[in-house]
């Protein structure tokens, strides 16, 4: 059949008789689909002709070329076509397990396919059989005995004359729902886009278009549900793939001169010469020539009038701290306060630690706000914090929650943004008047998905470690390679040495990753290393047992 582009013109019994299209038209007009069709549809989050347009195949099927059964290997994904001769079922497990078989005739070899627990299909495949029709299936081939089988395969009646959508063409396979079949959507999208196709708006401007020879938007559509060639759904997808990355850059650009470039934000008078002066009296050592870019940078931000929005990048003893050190020296230099937020009490004590013990010589008040301080010693942290006597507030969540004022804040730090949603970022920020935020990760991100995870952010990346700082080794091993895992670290606890072991879980819940690690550390002081004195740290723990175990530890 003819697959070109005049196969899209509008025909005259399509026509509608509604006012000028529109891609926002509800799916329920549209020929073939009805109320209960529309709520089927529904089902997949699809309500508009846009919707449709956007449920993008999950997979083609090249139907000019069917597999023979002899040509097929076992583990290729295939899709075959053929006549049903032969249809049964059976029951070797009783009723609670049925499988049902179908032998298909290519021509040449039998393929048979398997059904389990689908014992109603039985009466639907003998009536193909019984009229000699064909059908189409795609799955994973495998070999039993002499023929090729697949199992649970995908499949459809194959009927040319009545559905020439699904025959001698690349076919689009969407994901589905009950209610709606594979032939049934594709004669929606061809509907769709006999209608619509010149509703469709372009998205891109035309030299960008031209410069990295993309096709025009309403071909692209076309293209990728009903591809001529295999080159025509390269190029469709090449066409949507840029757009989408396209746009999302749009969009991050957008948000980061909203939030910083084209935002009025606290001017800081900076002295860098003060500023490196005050860093060499508490840090024991030189900084790298990455920590003092990056300080400079900063420095140019907050002295631009502008507010910041800035990610600090590096991993695990490059330095980060001391560069958020310098920060929020700048801060408390102008008369403003500074917070820093940890996705959790540990971490957020930790940042305390270190914070109190190289900015307190100085005469600067570090406050630790977390939420398992007693009431007395949350409402002195308020205070002190809305006061101003306290000058650095380090916590959790607690610095967003109602009851926490700053006096001045000038300066927000975020210690691994990824743990953190933009509400809580943006709660913490508005604790001030447009403070500069700061964000630091630990995380490696390669430049291109920096782009795209913080777009929206200007970078600056410790890429050195502090002189004598040992790299950080990082190796990756399977759940099956515990043993060898526990054995290196045998050698280096026979050293001296410490390790500790960090139980995660995916469940966003502190009393679940309580329980595991309690579990866990259960075992290891038992059956893994009994000789040694294994402690516990969880944030379900009071503060001072927390405080106890760190200081062991240590």
């Amino acid at each position: 059949m003819p697959t070109g582009s005049s196969e899209y013109s509008s025909p005259p019994d399509l026509e509608p008789s509604r006012g000028r299209l529109s891609p926002d038209d509800s799916l329920q007009f549209l020929k073939g689909v009805g109320p209960q069709g529309a709520e089927a549809l529904a089902r997949l989050n699809l309500n508009t002709v846009a919707d449709l347009l956007r449920h993008y195949p999950r997979r083609w099927e090249d139907r000019t070329h069917f597999v023979r059964a002899g040509e097929v290997r076992p583990g290729e994904w295939v899709t075959v076509c053929g006549a049903v001769i032969a249809v049964t079922t059976k029951y070797p497990k009783g009723p609670r397990l049925a499988i049902t078989e179908a032998l298909l005739d290519d021509g040449g070899e039998a393929v048979r396919l398997v059904w389990f627990n689908q014992p109603y299909l039985e009466k639907t495949l003998k009536a193909i059989a019984a009229g000699n029709r064909r059908v189409v299936a795609y799955g994973q081939a495998r070999r039993s005995g002499w023929s090729v089988e697949i199992q649970s395969p995908e499949w459809e009646e194959l009927s040319p004359e009545a559905d020439p959508l699904s025959a001698n063409r690349i076919v689009p396979v969407y994901a589905l729902t009950e209610g709606i079949r594979q032939a049934r959507i594709r004669k929606i999208v061809d509907t769709a886009l006999r209608l619509y196709s010149e509703a469709l708006e372009e998205t891109l401007p035309p030299d960008v278009l031209r410069k990295h020879r993309l096709a025009a938007y309403s071909d692209a559509v076309r293209g990728i549900h009903f591809p001529e060639s295999h080159e025509a759904l390269r190029e469709a997808r090449r066409r949507l793939v840029f757009e989408e990355f396209f746009l999302l850059q749009v969009l991050l650009a957008l948000r980061r001169r909203a939030n910083s470039h084209d935002a009025q934000g606290i001017t800081f008078e900076i002295d860098l010469a003060r500023v490196f002066a005050e860093l060499a009296e508490i840090v024991p050592f030189t900084l790298t020539g990455a920590q003092n870019r990056a300080i400079r940078e900063i420095a140019a931000d907050v002295g631009s009038g502008r507010a910041m929005n800035r990610l600090l990048q590096g991993d695990v003893g490059s330095g980060k701290t001391v560069v958020a050190v310098a920060a929020a020296l700048m801060a408390v230099d102008n008369g403003f306060q500074a917070a820093l937020m940890a996705p959790t009490e540990i971490l957020a004590q930790q940042h305390a630690i270190v914070l109190r013990r190289l900015v307190e010589p100085l005469g600067i008040p570090v406050e630790l706000s977390v939420g398992s301080l007693t009431v007395k010693e949350k409402a002195g942290v308020r205070g002190r914090i809305a006061s101003g006597q306290s000058r650095i507030a380090v916590g959790t969540h607690a610095l967003i929650q109602e009851g926490i004022a700053f006096a001045k804040l000038g300066l927000v730090i975020i210690d691994e943004q990824h743990r953190f949603g933009v509400l809580q970022r943006q709660a913490l920020s508005k604790k001030g008047a447009r403070p500069h935020v700061l964000v630091m990760t630990a995380t490696p991100i390669p430049r291109t998905l920096t782009l795209t995870l913080y777009g929206d952010l200007d970078v600056s990346i410790l890429d050195e470690l502090p002189p004598g700082r040992k790299p950080i080794l990082t190796h990756w091993k399977t759940a099956e390679k515990r043993t060898l895992v526990y054995s290196a670290a045998q050698r280096l606890l026979n050293e001296g040495r410490q390790v500790y072991i960090v139980c995660s879980l995916i469940e966003e819940s502190e009393k679940l990753q309580a329980k595991s690690a309690t579990q866990l550390s259960e075992h290891i002081a038992a059956d893994v290393f009994p000789q040694y004195r294994v402690g516990l740290l969880h944030g379900q723990m009071k503060s001072d047992d927390k405080d106890a175990v760190m200081a062991r530890f240590k």
